[in-house]
Formats: structure tokens, C-alpha cells, sequence
């Protein structure tokens, strides 16, 4: 077993807090509202870690993000008061939410680099509105 297997089969990880300045929720599963959130990832004095593909924030940043439940670690299965960030996708100062960025064209395989997916976060509220 590899080491970042390893580490993640036995429990250990690095939370960091996050906080954040405003917070618009477009659709919450919540049973009970929320107060803390965590990335995945992060440094305590000489110890870091860092999972693909959690992503970790920028202080300047707009996102629109996606939680889910924290689960205890070393196999407890219990779920945590917290909500972890589990993917984040950049908001532009024209309000365009990008979901996935443009291919490069050093990724392996054949063909052209796939453009980035984009979407107007109004668009984006409007679907997630819909959703069921």
C-alpha cells in the first residue's frame, strides 16, 4: 500500500478550518444548520497533506462550492458537526462559474484539448432550483 493510502485508510488527515466572509446557500440537504466547515488538506508545523482532488481555497476567491458530511477518521463511521469542502468552482468578477477547466494539451490520448465549461452562476442557481 502506498503511502497517501496509507494515510487515508488509516484515518489520518489534516483538516483546516474555513471561514467565510459571505455565504449564499443555492440548495441545502442539511437536517441542522452548519457552523463549521474544513478542507481536506493543510500544514500543522512540519506535517502536511494534501488529497487530490480536494481543492483548497483562496482567501480572495469567489466559489461555488460543494459539501458534504465530515466523517470521523480511523474507520469510526461517525458523521461530524462539520461540512467538508469537497470540490470548488471559481466565480469570475462577470458572475461566470467555471465547472471544468480547458483541457491541456500535454493530457495524454488523442484528439484536441476539450474547452472549459462555463455557466452564468444565475443559470446555475436556476438549475439547482429545479433539481429535486
Amino acid at each position: 500500500m502506498s503511502l497517501p493510502e496509507t494515510i487515508v485508510a488509516q484515518g489520518y488527515r489534516i483538516y483546516t478550518p474555513v471561514r467565510f466572509g459571505t455565504m449564499k446557500v443555492l440548495r441545502d440537504l442539511r437536517q441542522q444548520p452548519t457552523q463549521e466547515f474544513v478542507t481536506v488538506g493543510g500544514q500543522v508545523q512540519q506535517d502536511q497533506l494534501w488529497l487530490d482532488p480536494f481543492p483548497q481555497l483562496q482567501d480572495t476567491g469567489h466559489y461555488v462550492i460543494v459539501f458534504g458530511p465530515g466523517i470521523q477518521p480511523a474507520g469510526k463511521g461517525k458523521v461530524g458537526t462539520w461540512l467538508e469542502v469537497y470540490d470548488a468552482f471559481p466565480v469570475d468578477e462577470h458572475g461566470i462559474v467555471t465547472l471544468q477547466q480547458a483541457g491541456s494539451p500535454n493530457e495524454p490520448g488523442p484528439g484536441q484539448p476539450q474547452p472549459a465549461v462555463k455557466i452564468s452562476l444565475t443559470d446555475l442557481q436556476h438549475q439547482l432550483a429545479a433539481c429535486k
